[in-house]
């Protein structure tokens, strides 16, 4: 039966990998020539999405296209690629148009983040995250925040300042010195990310009276969760019985891993709770706390205000250090009874089981979402040789989430 569970678990999890290496969503392809071909886009994470881009056209035929062999791709959500030369190593790349304006920004990852700024049909340029010295008149105007950061006096000038700034400030303020308000909000750019550097050219189109001339591709990355929950649950495990429901307090979180379908999560639930049992003439009252850490591979259905997932894993099941357990025994004696007490400390011993679960993400507000779940576990592999194995279990799951 384990054997059975176990190639149950494998199957599945391939399963899973295999249908979450390809998400294809609305999208559009533009030829060479110019032409826009709508059908549907594979939407993949990371480096993918710079390297090809696999299509389907309405008759579903796949076609897999390199950069160079297109033009462009784009998803109906807004997300945009242009097949282009990077400013590093002229590699020809799809690189991600984020935003669009009279200064564009491109993006694109390998092992780290690659950001480009561009102004009409220059050149790209990219912003690195490096130190670079830069020499700064003390009377400038935007000597405001830099000052505070100086490293070196030069000595040849009482004017002048030896100041440390990061590449993408100096690149940032090259690209938009015609706005002098921009020199405090590139000040103040404390990283460089999506969000900042839209916020940044909305901005200095905002100071132009041009915010209406910015178009933003990017329409966000996939969600990452943090869920609080509490549960009903029944499982035979050793003396629990399987007849009562019990309380179980978690948290778990979901990252995405190929898309924003596809996730994967953890956590840690917590129970304690007491049982009575009874067996012919045997009482047996215990106190437990058991802790369940699962691992799950979940496949989320990408909706708007409903979010229905299935998933598989694997469920670790703990016994506190200590299992208490009292038994008290009545042995009949014509009309007399003859009481006895004994008490049974069992050292805590862990279980494996084989779980599947299902349920729904339900938005409620912004980033804010109810959950509701079920799952079920199968037969374990016993990491003690005197535990008794879980052989079936149910448990009811409500709570809040966070999208992030």
């Amino acid at each position: 039966m384990k054997k059975h569970i176990f190639s149950l678990l494998v199957l599945s999890i391939i399963t899973f990998n295999g249908i979450a290496q390809s998400c294809f969503k609305p999208g559009y392809v533009i030829t060479n020539d110019n032409d826009t071909i709508h059908g549907r886009v594979d939407y993949r994470m990371g480096e993918k999405m710079s390297s090809v881009c696999t299509f389907k056209n309405k008759s579903s035929e796949k076609v897999k296209y390199y950069p160079g062999d297109i033009s462009a791709y784009g998803f109906s959500d807004g997300r945009y690629f242009i097949s282009s030369p990077d400013s590093i190593n002229d590699q020809l790349r799809f690189i991600e148009h984020i935003v669009e304006s009279d200064i564009n920004i491109y993006f694109y990852e390998d092992t780290i983040d690659h950001y480009f700024i561009q102004r009409a049909d220059s050149r790209f340029v990219e912003l690195r995250v490096k130190n670079n010295n830069i020499r700064i008149d003390k009377n400038d105007n935007r000597k405001t925040k830099v000052v505070n950061d100086i490293t070196e006096t030069n000595t040849s000038s009482k004017n002048n300042y030896i100041v440390k700034a990061y590449d993408y400030e100096i690149k940032l303020r090259a690209f938009m010195n015609d706005v002098p308000e921009m020199t405090n909000e590139i000040n103040d750019l404390k990283k460089v990310n999506h969000k900042n550097l839209i916020d940044l050219v909305n901005k200095y189109e905002e100071y132009k009276d041009n915010e209406d001339n910015v178009i933003v591709h990017y329409s966000g990355r996939p969600k990452r969760y943090v869920e609080l929950s509490t549960s009903l649950f029944n499982i035979a495990y050793n003396c629990i019985s399987q007849e009562e429901f019990h309380l179980m307090y978690g948290v778990k979180c979901f990252l995405p891993v190929y898309n924003d379908q596809f996730y994967f999560g953890a956590g840690i639930q917590y129970a304690k709770d007491n049982y009575t049992s009874y067996y012919s003439s045997i009482t047996r009252q215990q106190n437990f706390t058991l802790i369940k850490v699962p691992f799950y591979l979940r496949y989320q259905y990408s909706g708007n205000i409903f979010k229905p997932y299935i998933g598989v894993g694997v469920n670790i099941y703990i016994l506190n250090d200590q299992w208490n357990t009292s038994i008290n025994m009545y042995y009949e004696q014509d009309d007399d009874v003859d009481a006895s007490f004994k008490t049974y400390d069992e050292a805590g011993d862990g279980e494996f089981t084989f779980g599947i679960n299902a349920g729904t993400l339900v938005k409620l507000y912004k980033s804010i979402y109810l959950t509701l779940n079920y799952s079920t576990d199968f037969e374990g592999f016993a990491t003690n040789s005197n535990s008794s194995n879980i052989f079936f279990g149910h448990c009811f799951s409500a709570g809040i989430a966070y999208g992030f």
